[in-house]
């Protein structure tokens, strides 16, 4: 961003912040030898020792100016910037760089921007509202969206969506705290909910991730389960219990296609309001339909 940002303007909108931040990416993508997404998730699995993932949904909507956490954007970042301009392996940079000190700041100035579930407070200032309270709005359901660390961007997504269409969304990135007890968190937040909403991915399986602990929880406690796949997973990576649940799959849909999936998984069943067309057809040559005789 440093080799395209002037320092004189910043952008007026979060849309304006999220195109710019977009366009740096596919700019720096371009000058550093224009790398596939499996190259760049390759690089980054070896950059982190195995630890972090960017997935082809996660890179998509990185490079299609969608948001991005900061983690997972400065990643990306020094991932891109680990080739030089012929597409060669180069020195990596190191996290607190220089370089990506533009970065870190043009992110800041988004996060300013950026629209949140937020509620209004006497005196026309802003707050995030508690759990309890946003979890006990009359109106849509109560979700909890359980999803693994590297999905984050898409967790995100589909919490935006659920809020949107007035249902009282709970995901730990906008609702929980440094400090905060994270098992205490989950149990609160799943006792709260009326359902789980599963974001199915190859990360969402790993072992050792809490999102089992998550889907065990909400089992238990007779939550309903809705499971969303934003990736293909193979059927033996998922666990028995979950392969004969019904899922909708999300991943390979645009965007709007998606939204709408998503919607529709958290609504459940759609019972038609007019009668189906009649599937048969009269007789040629009008010849009266009557019982067979052999």
């Amino acid at each position: 961003m440093a080799e395209h940002d002037d320092g004189n303007q910043r952008a007026a909108s979060y849309a304006e912040a999220l195109e710019a931040q977009g366009s740096a990416l596919r700019r720096l993508r371009a000058e550093r030898g224009l790398k596939s997404y499996s190259e760049i998730n390759k690089r980054a699995l070896a950059l982190t020792g195995g630890r972090e993932r960017l997935p082809k949904a996660t890179l998509h909507a990185a490079f299609k100016g969608h948001y991005l956490g900061l983690d997972r954007l400065m990643l990306l970042v020094r991932v891109l910037m680990s080739w030089d301009e012929y597409g060669e392996g180069c020195t990596v940079v190191p996290h607190r760089a220089g370089v990506l000190t533009p970065w870190r700041s043009a992110w800041s100035h988004l996060a300013t921007l950026r629209p949140g579930p937020r509620s209004a407070r006497p005196g026309g200032s802003a707050e995030a509202a508690p759990v309890s309270a946003r979890l006990s709005q009359p109106n849509g359901m109560r979700i909890y969206v359980s999803y693994a660390g590297p999905d984050r961007v898409w967790a995100e997504w589909v919490a935006w969506q659920l809020q949107q269409a007035g249902h009282q969304v709970l995901i730990d990135v906008w609702d929980w705290h440094a400090g905060d007890d994270f098992v205490e968190a989950m149990k609160r937040g799943l006792a709260q909910a009326d359902a789980l909403v599963a974001l199915f991915s190859h990360s969402y399986f790993e072992q050792g991730r809490w999102t089992g602990t998550e889907i065990e929880a909400a089992l238990a406690q007779g939550k309903r389960l809705i499971p969303l796949a934003i990736e293909h997973v193979p059927h033996d990576r998922i666990p028995e219990n979950l392969t004969k649940r019904l899922r909708r799959n999300l991943w390979g849909l645009d965007e709007a296609t998606a939204a709408a999936a998503v919607l529709e998984a958290v609504g459940g069943t759609k019972r038609p309001h007019n009668p189906p067309t009649f599937p048969g057809a009269p007789l040629d040559g009008g010849e009266a339909a009557g019982t067979a005789v052999s």
